[in-house]
């Protein structure tokens, strides 16, 4: 359940966790994945720490997913970004998904990573989405102000965890890729 105090982290964290039990459900063998902290910065002001987040390159998880294919074992990186709303839709810009995150996420993509958003969709239950690098890209490039969830692969509810089942459709993402 939501704590309505944390407001927005708060539900951002909560997806957060999921994700990660998800991983976690699927086993080292199929997955890997981690989350990335976001680069801070202290300073003191007026006698008080004060920490600020510094922009960075890196979105909010990175790992690998393993696909075996007969006798062959391939290892994908991955680099996703997490985003929860209220919304039928995923903000581009301040209130959603910020410029330098669209950027980083064709960035790593450019770099041969398999990368996307993981959307949340909050109700009850909740539902979650996939929204892909070509994706992000096409509705950034356009100068949109948000990307319909409709426009998004929707995602199972995991079998054993909390959470999307990301896992089939990653994998899909990487044989595209590779």
């Amino acid at each position: 359940m939501i704590d309505e105090k944390r407001g927005k982290r708060g539900r951002g964290k909560d997806f957060e966790s999921e994700i990660l039990e998800v991983a976690m459900a699927e086993g080292r063998n199929r997955m890997l994945l981690r989350k990335l902290d976001p680069p801070t910065r202290t300073i003191v002001k007026g006698g008080r720490p004060i920490t600020i987040q510094l922009d960075g390159d890196f979105l909010d998880f990175l790992g690998s997913v393993i696909v075996l294919d007969r006798d062959s074992v391939f290892r994908y990186p991955v680099m996703i970004e997490a985003k929860a709303t209220k919304k039928p839709r995923l903000e581009l810009g301040d209130r959603g998904l910020k410029k330098a995150q669209s950027d980083a996420i064709f960035l790593w993509h450019s770099a041969g990573y398999v990368t996307g958003v993981l959307v949340k969709l909050e109700g009850d239950p909740p539902r979650y989405f996939f929204a892909s690098c070509s994706l992000v890209t096409a509705f950034v490039a356009a100068g949109a102000k948000s990307i319909p969830l409709d426009r998004m692969d929707e995602l199972q509810r995991h079998r054993e965890a909390r959470g999307p089942d990301f896992f089939p459709r990653l994998v899909r993402s990487a044989a595209d890729w590779g």
